[in-house]
């Protein structure tokens, strides 16, 4: 069995237990936009639409409810790759962790708030954490 470092299970465990939380969230979010209004989940998504289109972020909205999942696919799959020590799973990690890093800075641009800032440093963080030639051993 191959020894991974504790640092290498913490993040991979996170992943895991952040990817799960997005579905989590969104149906907890659905499910009191349910209860409030009465509206079905799609009808409670498409007045979160219709309430952001009056910001014009309806096509930006659009872009990032298809990304968020995207994202916590990959965080899934890469963590559990990352538990595994596949050296893919640290590859996809890094790039979208850059991806990430290009994102946020758009939406810090133009909508400024702390949590853009905070994503930023995670995922420079983990660019730093999965480069480090201690890590990258471990990977093969």
């Amino acid at each position: 069995m191959e020894k991974r470092s504790v640092g290498i299970r913490i993040l991979g465990i996170f992943l895991i237990l952040s990817a799960l939380s997005v579905p989590i969230s969104l149906l907890v979010t659905g499910i009191i936009i349910q209860k409030r209004t009465g509206f079905t989940l799609f009808e409670s998504l498409s007045l979160m639409e219709s309430a952001l289109a009056k910001y014009e972020m309806s096509v930006l909205f659009n872009f990032v409810l298809w990304l968020i999942p995207l994202g916590a696919i990959l965080w899934l799959i890469s963590g559990i790759g990352i538990l595994r020590l596949k050296n893919w799973a640290r590859k996809i990690i890094i790039y979208w962790a850059i991806v990430s890093i290009f994102l946020k800075l758009i939406w810090l641009i133009f909508y400024p708030r702390i949590g853009h800032l905070s994503a930023i440093i995670f995922s420079a963080f983990l660019i730093y954490f999965f480069t480090r030639p201690k890590v990258k051993e471990q990977f093969g």
